[in-house]
């Protein structure tokens, strides 16, 4: 009567060892990839200052420049190598990489590479790095109260082989081995970073204990997670989405228009003369311009409309379910709102600015051939060339008829 529960007993003290192993190779992997985004953080933000260092001559700051750049480079490739990263810490680092790459398009002055950028790329990265660090802190304590809890179990299990057999044997498949399966899904749910997974409850204390610990930790994650895809889809300046995101939200609403036909309307929305107060008030006034332009869009539209900050001192406006006239309406509010209000740019000075506006508006299917940001660019420009502040609608386009 014993045999049976002495192995019943030595494969749970088996898939205990298991589970440890999942435990340790995660924390490895996240070891792994927070130092990697350390290494390419640093990277980044030594770059910046390779031109600052006024020592070296022009020459040997080029060559030091050039070859922290390919150094950059190599380090994103190998971490986007990486084919178990979550897509979502994929999509981070590709977002970092892409406002790397937007800086070294930007003029090398004597103080180095513009900051505004790489400080993007750098946050997204840090902000990365932190919840690394996080998760491998918060799966190392709790590896090492699941080894104790577990180490408990197996001994437990192994008492209880000598002085129960058939009852003992019952009470370790309901209470033991069903709730070790389940932690062995759940930690390779968690392994993909599925962590939107959660442990039963247990009537076991320990068991009980450690899946609420372990569904707590999951939670914690994945709150990280949202932060983070939040954060990779803003501006950082202005707080509206940014262009990658506002691409994706585009196609949605092409794909909901290809199967249910919907109408949607499209404004390009550009601040008339931004250059001018950049040159007379600086940059800081200029960003308090766009920001507040930014805020006076949010304060317009509706819910379910979709601003983005297209780029520069350009803004996007995407608006479901909206035909021609109800988007000309809207432009016309938000063109009136603009050019009456103050913005207070400093202690002293205050500036009013005006806006133009690119209107289009689909129906249905929108063809593949078809860019409509490229259609209400057009508008746009055509509003810049008649005079400014003022809005121009481009003829209702019709797809598929």
């Amino acid at each position: 009567m014993l045999l049976p529960l002495a192995v019943t007993t030595l494969w749970a003290i088996a898939t205990l060892s298991r589970t440890v192993d999942d435990f340790d190779r995660m924390i490895a992997q996240s070891t792994y990839r927070l130092d990697a985004t350390i290494q390419l953080q640093y990277r980044v933000l030594n770059v910046g200052t390779i031109t600052a260092h006024e020592h070296m001559s022009a020459g040997v700051r080029r060559v030091s420049f050039n070859r922290d750049v390919r150094a950059v480079e190599t380090v994103f490739r190998q971490i986007l190598n990486d084919s178990a990263m979550h897509p979502r810490d994929r999509g981070i680092i590709e977002r970092a990489r892409h406002e790397w790459r937007n800086e070294l398009m930007q003029p090398v002055t004597a103080s180095g590479p513009s900051g505004s950028v790489q400080s993007q790329a750098a946050g997204l990265l840090g902000t990365l790095a932190n919840a690394y660090r996080q998760d491998s802190e918060a799966l190392r304590q709790q590896l090492d109260r699941s080894k104790q809890h577990l180490l408990w179990i197996a001994a437990a299990a192994a008492i209880g082989c000598l002085l129960i057999a058939v009852a003992g044997a019952t009470l370790l498949t309901r209470s033991v081995l069903k709730p070790l399966h389940a932690f062995k899904q759940g930690v390779a749910h968690f392994t993909e970073n599925d962590l939107s997974f959660r442990l039963p409850a247990s009537q076991l204390h320990e068991f009980g204990q450690l899946a609420h610990e372990i569904n707590r930790m999951a939670e914690h994650l994945e709150g990280h997670q949202n932060e983070l895809q939040e954060l990779s889809a803003r501006d950082p300046l202005t707080g509206l989405f940014n262009r990658r995101e506002f691409s994706q939200r585009l196609q949605a609403e092409r794909e909901r228009g290809r199967r249910y036909g919907p109408n949607f309307s499209l404004l390009m929305v550009d601040i008339d003369h931004f250059k001018n107060i950049n040159d007379r008030y600086g940059h800081p006034a200029g960003d308090e311009v766009l920001t507040t332009v930014a805020d006076l869009l949010r304060l317009s539209v509706r819910p379910m409309d979709v601003v983005c900050r297209h780029g520069g001192e350009e803004f996007a406006i995407l608006l479901p379910e909206t035909e021609t006239g109800g988007a000309f309406s809207l432009a016309e509010r938000i063109r009136h709102a603009v050019a009456n209000s103050t913005i207070l740019v400093s202690d002293k000075q205050s500036v009013q600015v005006t806006v133009s506006i690119g209107l289009v508006s689909f129906k249905g299917d929108v063809g593949e051939g078809i860019d409509p940001l490229a259609i209400a660019d057009q508008a746009l420009y055509r509003a810049k060339r008649s005079g400014r502040n003022r809005v121009i609608t481009d003829s209702d386009v019709t797809s598929g008829n």
